[in-house]
């Protein structure tokens, strides 16, 4: 299960270093057009505005598959051990619902708005949103992940903020 997750990952990474690059570009012309010719190229907003969403919700589906999102450990282990473990199941259970949300709603979204254009680069309206239903997966994918891990460890004693803790260390 580990390997699937890393490897999810890996190419959401992957995906989400190409798009700001390429958001970086589109940014880059569009400074550089309107400082130098007073104008820039109708498209380059656009653009630059569906890639910032897409990297947006790639990078809040790699943040669940991390563990990097906020979270309050501290009241966690302030519980008994034998309620623990049921909190953070509870926890994990609503981040697929989440998830879940995301898949469902972002695909009715893509579809409803798949016979109308956008104005600048008449692509398909969906682009904006086509990253919803991916991360809503890639999120469900990862909490299942999750899940089956907390579901397996037959004695969770106590939870720590592991990326806190190598992040004060560095």
């Amino acid at each position: 299960m580990k390997a699937l997750s890393k490897k999810l990952t890996d190419v959401m990474e992957g995906l989400s270093m190409v798009f700001i690059m390429i958001m970086l570009v589109v940014v880059a012309i569009q400074v550089t057009t309107r400082l130098t010719i007073k104008t820039s190229p109708r498209w380059c907003e656009e653009v630059a505005s569906i890639l910032m969403s897409w990297f947006a919700f790639l990078g809040m589906a790699i943040g669940v598959g991390e563990g990097i999102h906020m979270s309050i450990e501290f009241i966690i282990n302030l519980l008994p051990k034998s309620l623990r473990k049921a909190v953070i199941i509870l926890g994990e259970l609503l981040v697929i619902y989440l998830g879940f949300s995301l898949l469902w709603f972002g695909t009715r979204l893509v579809y409803a708005t798949q016979s109308s254009t956008l104005p600048a680069t008449k692509w398909p309206a969906f682009m904006p949103y086509l990253m919803t239903p991916i991360a809503g997966l890639a999120i469900v994918i990862y909490s299942f992940i999750k899940l089956f891990d907390i579901i397996k460890d037959k004695e969770l004693v106590e939870i720590k903020a592991e990326k806190l803790i190598e992040v004060k260390v560095k």
